[in-house]
């Protein structure tokens, strides 16, 4: 299995808009009242995705399986000491590949090279993802209350997770 981690510049926007869109329809529909199309609008677009890249502390990968983009991550560097992955989204068909652990092992060895000793991210507590980050290793340090329009109250809790590099 060839999975490759391409750092994302402007040109590569048109395929962070489809890789995410298609990835957030296919598994989080079911947190919204409107099935995350607001979200989706507001998040997965050229406007936000141009602004995004030119953060100076942010970067966009772009996950490559077989050559062809399944997903994408976004990382911050927020702390001297800490990294945080604010996003990583798999379309389905890449799902139980361990394309979702390559992924976290590549966000630790850039960690590791930015000489960061822990990786951070924020996972629904209603979803299977905090399962996949507890068995990468993170752990549970807090939580808090996702304040989104059109999100269903049963599903807004997230955790706050942690892993020690």
């Amino acid at each position: 299995m060839r999975i490759e981690f391409k750092k994302c510049d402007q040109q590569d926007i048109p395929q962070l808009i489809q890789v995410s869109a298609q990835s957030y329809r296919e598994h989080y529909t079911y947190l919204w009242e409107d099935k995350g199309e607001n979200y989706i609008a507001n998040n997965f677009n050229k406007n936000t995705f141009t602004k995004e890249l030119l953060l100076p502390n942010s970067e966009f990968y772009l996950i490559l399986w077989q050559s062809e983009a399944v997903g994408f991550f976004k990382i911050n560097d927020i702390e001297e000491t800490y990294l945080e992955l604010e996003r990583i989204y798999l379309i389905a068909e890449a799902k139980g590949k361990g394309i979702g652990k390559a992924a976290v092992d590549f966000v630790e060895n850039l960690a590791i090279s930015t000489s960061k000793s822990i990786i951070c991210l924020k996972a629904m507590q209603k979803g299977r993802a905090y399962l996949f980050y507890e068995k990468c290793g993170f752990e549970i340090v807090d939580e808090y209350i996702l304040k989104e329009p059109f999100i269903k109250k049963e599903y807004n809790k997230m955790y706050v997770m942690e892993k020690v590099i």
